[in-house]
């Protein structure tokens, strides 16, 4: 046992050394774990018996899910006690500005997570910093509405004074512009709308926000705009209360504000702004979102204050045909030079905007039922994609002709001569003449979501001498494929992303050129219905696990014969683990030789890990999620982006819970994601159905 601050406490584990114990009682002491939690693990989890100082249990904690990777660095680092900040217990570090640090917390009796904003030191000394930071705590205690982000609470911790704000989950208009490129029309005037709204709401409590841009608009992810740092914030005359208002927060700044957003006056007078300077930066906001950049610039301060004056007042529609000239007279009017030829409120923006909104969904609808599905990310599609509504889509599967593809989660059933449920189609835009002479001559069309799947299948058809093997991942891929013409053999998966293989052989057998294309579906479960649905549709069924000999019998009979065996190359058999835990990456070494593979190769972050796959050919690859220098979400992005190497499937076990964090690596549809917390039978069986032994 050991004492700590006069309290006794009992060590959990005989066997442990000196080291660890204090580490877990001092866990414990600042609520980051309790100790009936720490016992469980202890018992349930039998290599906690070779952990022997404080980096192997922060690794373990980790990999179990009893702390987050950051709280696992800062026990490494002897800093538990900065984890607890008076009522509340910080779990990672979101950000950091000038001001401070942001931290993701969780109230310790409440359990609501929220964000902690915590004065950096050399602010704290400051009397003026620390008089914006109260001057933010008493705003935004004045402030309830949806549309600006809450405060709940103001105290001071081991790390200084901090404010605890609502937590919003997503993302800043700056950061997905950064990331995405300029947002739809559409979106972006929902997304000034909301702020003019929330920002009326400021103005009517007397106060002007004076810092708006991109970066102080949060986006959540149901879409929800919250505005966000009030440190700049000032009262109007009628609500101001002493004469540090007006002069003691702007004598450390000659400017306060952000120059690319300000609007000329508050660059000549901070102090004396009204509502006008915030819709002037909301209108250089509007056009930062739309253009994807900021609406002037210089190569200096002064350069940047005298474009805000002089310079004339860009048009969005000359970078964006799709901007109307009434959408662009509103960002004009935002923005003019001086505050009399603005818009007044911003009830006045809102209105203009609703009204721009409203006709700009007839104008949208009217012509071609137009329904534009907006780019979500670079990784996923450049562009976005156009359905029209066409009769086609209302036609039997035997009617189709032309171009047709899936529309992904908007599948409707429709009833052929067969009586049998098929998935309908709306017709694409037909391809340019340089397009549909690029005639795809491979013989074989492969259609398997599962990247290991497909690898071990296509070298299966490969070793039946089919060197020319296209790789489809989804109905929808396939159907565009197949469209491309000269395959004579389609081997398909039944569980499909968007649909049943079923589905895509009806569809395809329903076209003039799937007549005489042989089907081949792949399955474990087979019963009398399916086989009688094979019948009716003219496709075979294939029962896996499969031989290649199995494989060619179902092909066309001038199928090459066997060249030589389906056995994967040895260089093939190789599995690289990337993570910076020792601990992690000898228990995960462990269950991957249980399951035969003896040739794996470790990595202590993602950047060593890219550079080895790289540099040799691997079965599939495991890394962790936090990792230094190179994550997981930009290993994994890397591959993807890599020709060579996207085709590598990649299982991320990681002890990270929070979905908006992992759904980018999910979307891209080359990774399968673990809880590191699983018991290692669980592990062992979920990488089995992985790699598909």
């Amino acid at each position: 046992m050991i004492l700590i601050n006069k309290v006794l406490i009992f060590s959990v584990d005989p066997s442990m050394k000196p080291e660890v114990d204090l580490a877990i009682a001092e866990l414990v002491k600042h609520g980051v774990i309790h100790k009936d939690e720490i016992d469980s693990a202890l018992e349930k989890y039998p290599e906690a018996a070779s952990i022997d100082d404080r980096d192997a249990l922060g690794d373990f904690l980790e990999q179990i899910g009893l702390i987050t990777a950051f709280q696992a660095g800062e026990l490494r680092n002897k800093r538990i006690a900065d984890l607890a900040m008076a009522n509340y217990l910080i779990l990672d570090r979101l950000g950091e500005g000038g001001m401070g640090t942001v931290f993701r917390a969780r109230h310790k009796r409440m359990r609501r997570i929220v964000a902690l904003k915590v004065l950096n030191p050399e602010i704290q000394e400051n009397p003026d910093h620390l008089q914006r930071f109260q001057r933010e705590i008493e705003t935004l205690a004045r402030l309830n509405h949806p549309g600006v982000i809450q405060a709940y609470d103001a105290d001071f911790g081991p790390s200084g004074f901090f404010l605890v704000l609502e937590l919003v989950e997503g993302n800043d208009l700056d950061g997905i512009v950064r990331k995405h490129g300029p947002l739809p029309v559409s979106e972006a005037i929902d997304a000034m709308i909301q702020s003019a709204k929330a920002l009326q709401y400021v103005h009517d409590q007397g106060m002007v926000h004076r810092d708006i841009k991109p970066q102080n608009l949060m986006r959540n992810r149901q879409g929800d705009i919250k505005v966000a740092d009030l440190g700049l914030v000032r009262l109007t005359e009628s609500e101001s209360t002493d004469d540090h208002n007006k002069q003691g927060l702007t004598q450390q700044f000659t400017i306060a504000g952000t120059l690319e957003f300000m609007a000329p006056e508050q660059a000549e007078n901070t102090s004396g702004v009204d509502n006008r300077a915030d819709i002037y930066s909301l209108g250089c906001s509007l056009y930062y979102i739309l253009a994807g950049k900021n609406v002037y610039t210089g190569k200096s301060v002064m350069d940047k204050l005298m474009a805000h004056m002089t310079h004339p007042i860009p048009s969005i529609r000359e970078l964006r045909t799709d901007v109307s000239e009434k959408l662009d007279n509103v960002f004009k009017k935002m923005v003019a030079k001086t505050v009399d030829q603005r818009y007044q409120t911003m009830n006045e923006v809102v209105a203009d905007l609703e009204n721009i909104k409203m006709l700009e969904k007839v104008s949208n609808v009217a012509p071609t039922n137009i329904v534009i599905t907006p780019q979500t990310s670079q990784t996923e599609t450049d562009t976005g994609t156009a359905f029209f509504e066409s009769p086609i889509a209302k036609r039997a599967p035997s009617e189709l002709e032309g171009t047709l593809i899936f529309n992904p989660g908007q599948k409707t059933s429709i009833q052929n001569d067969s009586n049998i449920a098929t998935t309908s189609f709306i017709e694409r835009p037909s391809q340019s003449g340089a397009e549909l002479s690029q005639i795809d001559s491979a013989k074989v069309l492969l259609v398997e979501p599962s990247k290991l799947q497909g690898m071990m299948i296509s070298n299966q058809l490969k070793s039946l001498g089919i060197a020319d093997v296209k790789l489809a991942v989804s109905g929808e891929d396939a159907f565009e494929q197949f469209n491309k013409g000269g395959y004579k053999a389609i081997v398909c998966s039944q569980n499909l992303p968007d649909c049943s293989g079923i589905e895509l052989a009806q569809n395809i057998k329903a076209t003039p050129s799937g007549k005489g294309i042989s089907f081949i579906l792949i399955t474990s479960n087979i019963d009398n219905e399916m086989e009688s649905l094979a019948a009716k549709v003219d496709f075979k069924i294939l029962r896996k696990p499969f031989t290649p000999e199995q494989l060619k019998s179902t092909l066309p009979v001038n199928a090459p014969s066997v060249t030589q065996p389906s056995v994967l190359q040895p260089a093939t058999k190789t599995v690289l683990l990337v993570d910076d835990s020792s601990f992690a990456r000898k228990r995960m070494l462990g269950i991957l030789k249980t399951l035969g593979f003896d040739d794996v190769v470790e990595a202590a972050d993602g950047a060593k890990g890219l550079a080895m796959a790289q540099n040799r050919p691997f079965l599939f690859i495991v890394s962790d999620f936090h990792m230094p220098i190179l994550d997981g979400k930009g290993f994994v992005e890397s591959l993807s982006q890599d020709p060579k190497l996207k085709s590598i499937p990649v299982l991320l076990i990681t002890s990270e819970p929070d979905s908006f964090l992992l759904d980018p690596i999910r979307n891209l549809k080359s990774c399968r994601i673990l809880s590191k917390s699983a018991e290692a039978s669980v592990l062992k069986m979920e990488i089995s159905k992985f790699i598909a032994l």
